[in-house]
C-alpha cells in the first residue's frame, strides 16, 4: 500500500491489490501514508496457496477494479487541488470499517 501511495505522489498511476484479510491492514497503512481511504482492489484470502487456476480467478476478480482505480482521481490531483486525499474514494464497505 505505502508502494503504491508513494508512486502515485511521484506522478505514476497506480493500484494496489489486497486480500479481504488484509484490508484492515491496507486501511492503517493508507491512513499512515496520510491517504486515508485510499481505494485499492480486493481478492479473497488466501493467495499464496492457490493453483494456477485460483490465480486466474483472483486475477479476474482484480482487473476490473484496478481499471476502476486507475480511471479514477489520483492522490497527486488531490495534493494539487489542496484537497483531503481521503475524497480517494475507497468506501466502506461493512459496519466495522464505518466506524473507523
Amino acid at each position: 500500500m505505502a508502494d503504491t501511495i508513494l508512486m502515485e505522489l511521484r506522478g505514476v498511476p497506480s493500484a494496489a491489490i489486497c486480500t479481504d484479510a488484509l484490508k484492515p491492514a491496507a486501511d492503517a497503512m493508507a491512513r499512515i501514508q496520510g491517504a486515508p481511504g485510499y481505494r485499492y482492489a480486493v481478492v479473497p484470502h488466501p493467495v499464496s496457496s492457490l493453483a494456477p487456476d485460483g490465480v486466474q480467478r483472483h486475477a479476474e476478480l482484480a482487473a476490473p477494479q484496478v481499471l476502476e482505480i486507475l480511471k479514477g482521481q489520483r492522490v497527486t490531483e488531490l495534493a494539487r487541488s489542496g484537497k483531503d486525499t481521503a475524497q480517494l474514494g475507497h468506501e466502506p464497505t461493512s459496519a466495522s470499517e464505518q466506524r473507523s
